[in-house]
């Protein structure tokens, strides 16, 4: 790999990543913001799942495949920008509408991350 193709497959994890966050702080609050952490996911969650099932979840393979990063590159960003306890879990949400209404092309990579120390407002 040339230093021009570097460059743009870390440019293409980065955007991945800044918009999987931005998805983040766009879908839900987490426990930090609400200070009730119950080591679950929130109502509304498909997955409660490590860091590294989060990197096989069938979006998340699709940028795989599709040459957007590596497993290990997902793994990392998972654990950096929204396992906020350590714990090595994450809550995951398939947002219903995001691939139809979406105008990024890269939606089709993209769920909502929150920390697994997420707290319903109902409960706990």
């Amino acid at each position: 790999m040339n230093r021009q193709e570097a460059t743009n497959k870390g440019l293409i994890i980065a955007v991945v990543a800044a918009l999987a966050v931005g998805a983040g702080w766009l879908g839900g609050a987490s426990a930090n913001a609400q200070g009730k952490p119950s080591f679950a996911c929130a109502p509304g969650f498909d997955y409660h799942v490590t860091t590294t099932q989060a990197a096989e979840l069938p979006r998340s393979q699709k940028a795989i495949d599709d040459g957007l990063a590596t497993k290990d590159e997902l793994i990392a960003v998972y654990r950096a920008r929204f396992d906020q306890n350590g714990n090595d879990m994450v809550c995951v949400q398939e947002v219903p509408g995001w691939f139809n209404k979406a105008q990024n092309p890269l939606v089709e990579y993209l769920y909502n991350f929150v920390d697994d120390a997420s707290s319903s407002p109902n409960g706990p």
